[in-house]
């Protein structure tokens, strides 16, 4: 009952609660059913007040959920409490602690939310933009993507995130938003430079990706754009048995034709020149 009110406490930000019941033997970093510590319910509701309480009180500010292996840090970017993610980091929480499910940091958690003032307040913090989640290689940057989040992709970007990065299967922040259908971060990503000349480690184009899944939307923007990247248009990809996509037949590459690396360089600036 006693570590109940400790949580009680820490949810609703009683500073005075929670000193009164530590002192009296409650153990600052009991469980609930759940898994959580006080400190996670004080991280989830946003009480700054209670986070530095539970924290100066002996919390561990490293502890992790057991449901998702979430820190008190990631809890609170999830939630989008600015302040208190800010007080944690300020506090040692570990910027770049990695969840059990998927090894998602608290960027990559800001990425997926499409929170754009947690990112930007996270960068400066030095979090790092480039960091892998375990789970698919995913960076911030193809969350973002991903989840159709445009602002957040143009946020991402102008704080230097590498708009051609490869995760898992050579799928770039492009061929995240094509798979997951995202028209606007698309679009965005396209004004930002990224490449149509990319493809995944099975040899998947996005227009085949998107032909595949049945994005007629997102197939016309990848024609459009590969028009105004290479000045033709793209071969469309045959649909093969089973809705599968094959990969068009490649043409010769000319020395002002994208690379067929995906790099996004001109073939006689890439391999071709090498």
């Amino acid at each position: 009952m006693s570590m109940r009110a400790l949580h009680n406490a820490a949810m609703q930000g009683d500073v005075a609660d929670i000193r009164r019941l530590v002192a009296s033997g409650v153990d600052v970093n009991a469980l609930l059913d759940g898994g959580q510590t006080a400190l996670h319910t004080a991280a989830f509701r946003g009480e700054v007040g209670a986070i530095m309480e539970l924290v100066k009180l002996g919390a561990n500010i490293k502890a992790k959920s057991k449901k998702q292996g979430y820190t008190a840090l990631h809890m609170a970017v999830g939630e989008g409490h600015l302040v208190a993610a800010k007080t944690l980091v300020l506090l040692s929480a570990d910027i770049e602690a990695k969840a059990a499910e998927g090894g998602h940091t608290p960027l990559h958690v800001a990425a997926d939310k499409g929170n754009v003032k947690m990112l930007k307040t996270l960068v400066e913090l030095s979090a790092d933009i480039e960091a892998k989640s375990d789970d698919k290689g995913y960076m911030p940057l193809h969350f973002a993507a991903d989840k159709g989040h445009a602002e957040a992709v143009q946020t991402l970007v102008q704080l230097g995130a590498d708009i051609e990065s490869r995760a898992a299967f050579r799928v770039t922040p492009l061929l995240a938003a094509v798979g997951a259908g995202r028209v606007e971060a698309l679009k965005t990503l396209l004004q930002l430079g990224a490449s149509v000349a990319v493809h995944t480690a099975t040899g998947e184009t996005p227009l085949g990706a998107s032909v595949r899944l049945g994005f007629q939307e997102v197939s016309q923007v990848l024609r459009q754009a590969h028009f105004e990247q290479t000045g033709e248009m793209p071969a469309e990809p045959p649909v093969g048995g089973g809705g599968t996509v094959t990969a068009a037949k490649p043409k010769k590459q000319k020395p002002n034709d994208p690379c067929a690396c995906g790099s996004g360089k001109k073939a006689k600036k890439c391999c071709a020149g090498a």
